[in-house]
């Protein structure tokens, strides 16, 4: 494998630092991705990584040695090694990870969904990259992402989803009352969530083939969207604790849901 350098005003580093704002992943069609957990994924998933920039005291001490094979797999033969100033140029954190890289989003693909999440304006990218890894970590299909929603693919939300964004059938911008209607016409539940009201997942019976709602953290499922629940789930919390945030709220009811097939006998055989 090739191993060049990039200097803080190269071409290389002027466009990867573009990634770091949604206006240039639209203009070049890239993802930015930092370190070597959400990297994997990506091989994982067989996506294309375009251009891969190294930490050289990682380059040089080889802590990026097993990851660099791995990208020569993919069909990667050169990366581009940079000092801290143009790491901390390209990272989106305080400190920097060994590798960031750029790499082509997963292509649309049509799915033959049982179980989907959808999310209502959930705005906090942390709180949309964990229920998207606790929707893959639990055997959903995909995510419905509806207006006001952080996008799935900028950097925070691949921090906190750990990559699994990239193993899950998405679509962003939805129109989120109309996918539901149609969601129910053709036979799926679609479950909401609330802090104050609903059953205690618990104790209900999910249907085989559904749609769970995540709300903001703010002002929970829009009006429109709410009127597409089928049926409202809350989760009992102790009288201190006023209500769960919407990524951990989420993660107790996909995980009852995915236990519920499992005690059924349901259960799928992917891993």
């Amino acid at each position: 494998m090739e191993i060049r350098e990039a200097g803080r005003r190269s071409a290389v580093v002027q466009r990867m630092r573009a990634l770091t704002r949604a206006r240039g992943r639209r203009e070049q069609g890239l993802l930015l991705v930092e370190g070597a957990t959400v990297l994997r994924e990506a091989l994982r998933a067989g996506l294309t990584v375009e251009q891969v920039v190294v930490d050289r005291r990682a380059l040089e001490s080889g802590r990026c040695a097993a990851l660099l094979e791995e990208l020569a797999r993919a069909g990667v033969d050169q990366v581009y090694a940079a000092g801290d100033e143009v790491m901390a140029s390209l990272s989106t954190m305080a400190t920097s990870h060994d590798l960031v890289a750029a790499v082509r989003p997963p292509a649309p693909r049509p799915v033959d969904w049982r179980r989907l999440v959808a999310l209502d304006g959930v705005q906090d990218p942390g709180n949309v990259g964990a229920v998207l890894r606790c929707a893959a970590a639990f055997g959903f299909d995909g995510a419905w992402l509806g207006e006001g929603t952080a996008d799935a693919f900028q950097p925070k939300v691949l921090r906190a989803s750990a990559g699994a964004v990239f193993h899950l059938a998405l679509v962003q911008r939805v129109d989120l009352p109309a996918a539901l209607a149609g969601a129910r016409r053709s036979g799926a539940v679609v479950y909401g969530l609330d802090a104050h009201h609903g059953e205690d997942p618990r104790r209900c019976r999910f249907a085989d083939r559904l749609v769970v709602l995540v709300g903001s953290e703010g002002r929970g499922v829009t009006p429109a969207a709410a009127q597409q629940v089928d049926h409202w789930l809350r989760i009992p919390t102790d009288p201190r604790v006023e209500s769960l945030n919407a990524a951990a709220a989420a993660a107790v009811v996909l995980y009852e849901m995915a236990a519920a097939r499992y005690n059924n006998g349901q259960h799928d055989q992917r891993r």
